[in-house]
């Protein structure tokens, strides 16, 4: 039996004086339990070009400006056929804190992070959905996907239906051609950006100029500049070994080094190989049989390392301090200690052996633990990969883009 529109008008007065008529009215016309419409995202249809590089990488996003916080109701959504993508949702607190989680997994992907399994946690209200590629081209959402989410409706199913939390902003594929506004803290004595003072002959590194001091960075074995695509999802070049001798020296100009920091990325690495010295007693490297990282004279890291992942590495020789943060998320990783070095560089060696390098600076001070560090970390994470840590693509007039 349907439910009828009103209960009897109150001019009715059997219907509200009399209970043995009320009681007759509701046997003939049963109420049932009110329950509210329930809302819900959609990931729309999409096709993007993927250039599989060995590595999963985001190709598209979509991003939303939700009107609160939420989750998802509906988080084991894998469509059916299997998808050609890993769909991950992202959003970051207003510190800058980065969340994101995978809503499925198993589909060919390759991700050098730590990216858990969706299981219901608070979603941001300003979030976006990732679209991270796999070895198939294109990658490609015929149909709409419809999630549900935590967000209840105003209404009972009898008034009403259930209705979109929030639509997206479009799609977003721009994630290389980004401009930070963020500068390195202090003043550098050296600094080598892999985007700047390079000298080829084709691809092979002939020369590498410190744009500071003006020191030349010369390979005494080949070293391949990656012009094109940007080894392992750094956007720009990298420098990039060929053999497992390659690397870079030159003297340097008696800076007593206070903190050094470098980008660096381990593909395939089979020898231990010493990533930086300052000629003087200051270095760090790769230890092949434990697969750690080493520096000073006696300082190991507590992880064990990933192929594949951008590292960044931050130095205080004055403390035998190092720290280690992921070069995409700014996350620190692990902090160690060794033997406290403060000897000025009589000569600069970049190790270059199987270790992919991206920008290098020293500076001749310490930078403080707090602030500079802080926007330290904050540049490189930025530069680099940007498309990885901000919804970008809000427009102008849109709600703060954090939560």
């Amino acid at each position: 039996m349907s439910f009828p529109l009103t209960p009897p008008p109150i001019s009715d007065k059997g219907a509200w004086s009399i209970p043995r008529m009320l009681q007759r009215w509701l046997d003939i016309n049963p109420i049932g339990k009110l329950t509210r419409t329930e809302t819900f995202i959609t990931l729309p249809s999409f096709s993007v070009d993927v250039t599989w590089q060995g590595y999963s990488d985001i190709v598209a996003s979509f991003n939303f400006e939700g009107p609160n916080n939420f989750s998802l109701t509906g988080f084991n959504i894998k469509p059916s056929p299997t998808p050609n993508y890993l769909l991950c949702v992202m959003w970051k607190t207003i510190s800058g804190q980065v969340y994101r989680y995978k809503l499925w997994s198993g589909v060919g992907e390759a991700v050098y992070e730590n990216i858990p399994l969706y299981s219901g946690q608070k979603i941001g209200k300003n979030f976006r959905f990732e679209i991270w590629s796999t070895n198939s081209t294109p990658a490609v959402q015929s149909t709409a996907i419809t999630i549900g989410t935590s967000k209840l409706g105003q209404l009972d199913y009898r008034w009403g239906q259930d209705g979109a939390l929030v639509n997206s902003d479009g799609q977003n594929g721009l994630f290389f051609n980004i401009n930070s506004n963020i500068s390195l803290p202090g003043n550098p004595a050296y600094r080598w950006n892999p985007n700047t003072n390079i000298v080829l002959s084709g691809q092979s590194l002939v020369s590498w100029r410190d744009s500071i001091s003006n020191l030349i960075l010369q390979p005494t074995n080949a070293v391949i500049v990656d012009t094109v695509s940007g080894q392992l999802g750094i956007p720009g070049n990298v420098i990039s070994p060929t053999s497992n001798t390659s690397y870079v020296s030159t003297a340097g100009l008696g800076i007593n080094p206070g903190t050094v920091a470098f980008g660096i990325c381990l593909v395939g690495a089979t020898v231990t190989a010493t990533i930086y010295n300052n000629g003087n007693g200051i270095s760090f490297g790769y230890d092949k049989p434990t697969n750690k990282f080493t520096a000073y004279l006696d300082a190991v890291s507590n992880i064990t390392l990933t192929q594949g992942v951008w590292y960044l590495i931050v130095l205080y020789p004055a403390y035998g301090l190092v720290y280690v943060f992921n070069m995409k998320t700014g996350v620190v990783l692990d902090t160690f200690f060794g033997s406290s070095n403060a000897n000025p560089d009589t000569t600069i060696t970049i190790g270059n052996t199987q270790i992919f390098l991206g920008e290098f600076v020293v500076y001749p001070n310490e930078l403080d633990f707090t602030d500079q560090l802080a926007q330290l970390v904050s540049y490189f994470v930025l530069t680099y990969f940007s498309g990885f840590t901000l919804p970008l693509t809000f427009p102008p007039t849109s709600v703060p883009q954090s939560n």
